[in-house]
């Protein structure tokens, strides 16, 4: 990885703090000793010194190759310029001026003018990876030092892709990092793991912290991509312990750009482009001639008569349903940034708008997002800094998920018989058999409209109070606010029911402040370097919302409350607070730059848990063993670093609901006489020793780095232990309780490898090419339960059971089609089942003949980069894919099984599947109807319908070209990037239906299995109707800085 400073090569003046102190400290005392030498006059020769005049010079290689843009800077000032594409540089200085020279790879040099007017300066190879500055909890380390488990993403391409949050981009980018798409619709949050998941029913995403704020998913989505400068991911217990309660489930750290010394500048970047969905992306369904033919057989080997529907078909009708719904739509992206400043002040302004249109009619997305980062240093003790970034989102779409659809135009348009018109004679939207809704009506009659608001601040002030103790104190808020509304006029047989009409409104806000302060000692005796930071952190979060609903509307077209019919109103209210006092501490430990020591204390009080379980301790204990600085290895050439690492750690959650832990109440309506009356009575027992789930973590890892760090490796095996988990336990109900309580009881465990590799396989003057690639292999397997011996979800489709993996999948297992003769005693296209009990009969999937058939886990995640550089064009590829989970597709086997009047998937029910004995088909697709037919229909939750979500997909292909720096410069441009992109280019997978990745489960009155106001609603492993695709999307773009 290059430094962070160093990945622009706009950057100018790239030097560490270090450096600048001991420049400073120079120059005072030069200046000094000159008032004190020459206390009333300037000679003339100092005169002449500062005369400026114009210096040219080339900056080569170590080979003499030419270097181009490579940043040249007068020290201690604004004046700056980048070396043109061979090498060469003009620049304004006088005799006693310093040039500072700086560029990816090479060690910062500084050279003095003196008398020189030409001059050629050759650059020597730095060791960057070692150098590079890792951004960890409450500070910085570099990374030869670091002894944790800390995965930093390359960020530089990132304003290319057209991508509309941070976590779209981090998609395969770092090993141990999960991350999913299920929502293909613009805006929509993706599901993040890191290192597996490790809780049963509490959260199991991972801690943001944007520019040291912790925050949460959704405020760190809303961050503009093109703002981040980079983006570090926590593993380990190592590096997560230092945020306590809120390290369990990994940390993902955001720092955004600062501005950079040197000239003001002006950056625009624009984009636009087309998305689109292509019809290898989408559910292949029947045309209209099969769909008639299927379902002529479907109805003949049930035995039941053909609906009039189809016997009537006009034999012309045709409908391409997928085909109306998805459209191509437009994408743009606009950013513009200004950033100057010295060695003493900076500042960064930076706005976007970004635009993106769903390929689904009736979706589309737009963000508007503004960024301000000022930093000062008063004197030579105090720094002052405040960020701002506000950002504003309008989400629409066109349809609702579970329980209330599923009305999306998609999901509708892939069950909608073909052989239904768009529209009636009379111009109104054709009504599908047994009233199914027209997608196009739908998408047209409903919208749900969700405006937010995010604004992240924080000023912070830094005061050095000896040479190595600094203290920091940062005060930061939060404010979001999300207005929703929805509102639904009747569609189909219902569409002229006024009644009918359905409108929601709700309004949502999150306020909360922040307030550290933080001692930091750094100092270097001899060969003892130590690192203490001592700490004192409080957050407060205060939540409100009001919501309200009604139908029957009289007068259409007011979305107003009060136009709704009184007696369906029905409004409420929420109001919580939650609140985090932290003490922290850690030693960083170096002897002779070869062994380290890192050590982490926590220790946290959360307003969440229970009133005797509210404070605990958390910490962790890491050493490293930098090998390649041993004496027996100090002729090992090829050897740049080898680092051993070891690490133990506990961590915490606290993702659970506000006041879960108290007792609480409920409202219930109730009838006396003619009259509705509201009451309260009894809803949660509460626990007052409810505490934290607990995740004791070991990692042993290696850093290595050879050939001049042309080769960098680095791996890890990790095992995380969560113990104390969420679960629910019973009482009797002649408590009062009408439902159990939670307490901690119950373990489980995820352990596994990562590993990372980066290859510089071609570097010389015309060629440059990098591969990068990351693959983590996971297990995991619940331990205890508290004594039960499995606890069921999803009406028992998903259980828990120790001794084996996170909410397997269970039903009954297929082994074969029937055929004539064969003694199954099935009829002949029919599914055998295993007979598991052997009582000659098969059960449904909640007997004994119900089984294990899949597992939701991936056992593997990775990604692959390259990045090919050619005289001034740039191409870049990721690929990133995913092995080993199944889910069980409900959509398939269930409400697009054949036996509905539904359109079908042409590879899941038609292709290959059995006839007659004339035709029996492949032997793995039963006859038209089997679903319902065989063995009194239990195969509707079976392992027929078992996906496996494996795939590898070309994420993004970005092409870039740089002009000439040369021409530029006539017209006062310093940089002009012209560049193309393609985001989801292609998906290798035998899934059927979309995404892989799309899990969109969570119906009926069992609900989800994590806490409520945790989760989305969405179970891993179940889906219950047709993914959205994602959307293949293509820009150009063009990048100007001035």
């Amino acid at each position: 990885m290059k430094p962070k400073c160093l990945r622009s090569k706009r950057f100018l003046g790239c030097l560490s703090r270090g450096k600048r102190d001991i420049g400073i400290g120079l120059l005072l005392i030069l200046i000094l000793g000159a008032e004190l030498a020459y206390p009333r006059e300037l000679d003339i020769k100092t005169m002449e010194a500062r005369v400026q005049k114009i210096i040219t010079g080339m900056v080569t290689d170590e080979s003499g190759v030419p270097l181009p843009g490579v940043t040249v800077l007068v020290k201690g000032t604004e004046n700056g310029t980048y070396t043109d594409f061979d090498g060469k540089f003009t620049i304004a200085a006088d005799s006693s001026d310093v040039l500072v020279l700086s560029y990816i790879g090479y060690r910062t040099q500084e050279v003095l003018v003196g008398q020189r007017t030409d001059m050629v300066i050759g650059m020597e190879v730095g060791s960057e990876q070692l150098d590079e500055i890792v951004v960890v909890g409450y500070g910085t380390q570099k990374r030869k030092d670091v002894t944790g488990s800390i995965a930093s993403v390359d960020t530089e391409n990132i304003g290319l892709r057209p991508v509309t949050s941070i976590e779209q981009a981090l998609q395969g980018a770092a090993p141990g990092l999960n991350i999913s798409q299920r929502n293909a619709s613009p805006g929509q949050t993706a599901a993040i793991t890191i290192r597996g998941v490790g809780s049963l029913s509490a959260g199991y995403e991972p801690l943001w912290v944007v520019d040291g704020f912790p925050t949460d998913q959704r405020n760190a989505e809303s961050i503009n991509p093109s703002d981040i400068e980079s983006v570090d991911v926590l593993k380990d217990a190592s590096s997560t312990a230092i945020y306590g309660s809120r390290g369990a489930n990994g940390v993902i750290i955001i720092t955004t750009k600062r501005a950079k010394a040197g000239k003001s500048t002006l950056e625009l970047d624009v984009s636009s482009g087309l998305a689109s969905v292509p019809e290898s992306f989408r559910l292949d369904v029947l045309n209209a001639k099969e769909y008639v033919q299927f379902m002529t057989e479907s109805y003949a080997n049930r035995g039941a008569t053909l609906p009039s529907e189809i016997v009537n078909w006009d034999g012309v009708t045709d409908t391409d349903w997928q085909d109306l719904v998805y459209r191509t739509a437009l994408y743009s992206k606009y950013n513009l940034s200004s950033y100057g400043g010295t060695e003493k002040s900076n500042y960064l302004f930076s706005g976007s708008y970004i635009k993106q249109d769903g390929v689904t009619i009736g979706e589309s997305y737009e963000k508007y997002s503004g960024r301000l980062k000022a930093e000062t240093k008063i004197g030579d003790k105090l720094t002052l800094g405040l960020n701002m970034a506000p950002n504003y989102s309008i989400e629409e779409t066109s349809g609702r998920e579970w329980p209330g659809g599923p009305e999306f135009p998609h999901v509708i348009a892939a069950l909608m018989p073909p052989i239904t018109p768009v529209r009636n004679a009379d111009g109104s939207y054709a009504i599908g058999p047994n009233g199914m809704v027209n997608p196009l009506e739908s998408a047209e009659n409903f919208s749900f409209q969700i405006k937010r608001f995010r604004m992240l601040t924080n000023a912070y002030a830094i005061f050095e109070l000896l040479d190595g103790l600094n203290l920091k104190t940062n005060i930061g808020s939060t404010l979001n606010y999300d207005n929703h509304e929805t509102y639904d006029t009747p569609t189909g047989v219902n569409r002229d029911v006024n009644d009918f009409v359905y409108l929601n409104v709700g309004k949502f806000s999150t306020i909360g402040w922040l307030s550290e302060t933080t001692l930091n000692y750094k100092k270097l005796l001899g060969n003892h370097s130590i690192d203490i930071l001592a700490g004192y952190t409080a957050q407060k979060e205060k939540n409100d919302g009001v919501w309200a609903s009604v139908n029957g509307f009289d007068i259409l077209g007011p979305k107003i409350i009060g136009f709704g019919n009184a007696e369906t109103l029905n409004a409420n209210s929420v109001r919580d607070a939650s609140s985090l006092i932290s003490y922290l501490g850690r030693l960083n430990y170096a002897y002779d730059d070869k062994y380290l020591l890192t050590a982490t204390f926590r220790r946290d009080g959360s307003s969440r848990f229970g009133t005797n379980s509210r404070f605990a301790n958390f910490g962790s204990a890491a050493i490293g063993w930098r090998v390649s600085k041993e004496k027996f290895l100090e002729n090992a050439k090829f050897l740049n670093d080898l680092k051993l690492r070891a690490s133990y750690g506990r961590t915490g959650s606290n993702s659970i609901p506000n006041y879960i832990a108290k007792p609480s109440l409920t409202s219930i309506r109730h009838s006396f006489g003619s009259s509705q009356v509201t009451g309260v009575v009894n809803a949660d027992p509460g626990n007052i020793n409810l505490t934290w789930e607990t995740s004791d973590q070991v990692d042993m890892g290696l850093d290595l780095s050879m050939f001049r760090n042309r080769l960098t490796i680095i791996g890890d095996y990790y095992r995380n232990t969560t113990s104390g988990l969420l679960l629910n336990k019973q009482i009797p109900l002649s408590s009062g309780f009408p439902s159990g309580y939670l307490t901690n009881i119950g373990r489980m465990r995820n352990w596994g490898y990562e590993f990372s590799l980066t290859a510089d396989i071609v570097d010389n003057e015309d060629w440059k090419w990098t591969i990068g690639g990351n693959v983590t292999r996971n297990w995991n397997k619940v331990l205890d339960l508290g004594g039960a011996d499995q606890i069921q979800k999803w009406y028992g489709v998903l259980r828990h059971v120790p001794g084996r993996e996170f909410k397997e999948i269970y039903g009954v297992e297929v082994i074969g089609v029937a055929r004539q003769g064969d003694g199954s005693g099935v009829a002949p296209g029919d599914l055998i089942f295993r007979d598991v009990d052997g009582d000659g009969t098969i059960g449904s999937f909640v007997t004994a003949d119900g089984v294990p058939i899949g597992s939701p886990n991936q056992d593997w995640a990775y990604g692959i980069t390259s990045t090919l550089r050619y005289g001034q064009f740039t191409l870049s590829t990721l690929l990133q894919g995913q092995a080993g989970a199944q889910m069980q597709d409900f959509n398939l086997n269930q409400i697009a099984n054949g036996a509905n009047i539904n359109n079908v998937s042409k590879k899941f029910h038609y292709e290959g599947r059995y006839i007659d004995e004339d035709h029996p088909g492949n032997g793995h697709v039963p006859r038209a109807g089997a679903l319902v037919t065989s063995a009194g229909g239990v195969g509707s939750v079976s392992s027929i319908a078992i996906q496996s979500t494996d795939y590898l997909r070309i994420k993004n292909i970005s092409l870039s070209y740089d002009f000439d720096n040369e021409l530029l410069k006539v017209y006062g441009i310093n940089r002009l990037r012209l560049y193309g992109s393609i985001e989801n280019l292609y998906t290798f997978t035998n899934f059927i239906g979309g995404n892989p990745d799309a899990v969109n489960g969570s119906i009926g009155p069992v609900g989800p299995s994590r806490l409520p106001g945790i989760s989305d609603g969405r179970e891993i492993g179940i889906n219950v109707m047709a993914s959205q695709p994602l959307p293949r999307i293509m820009t150009i773009g063009l990048n100007i800085t001035f």
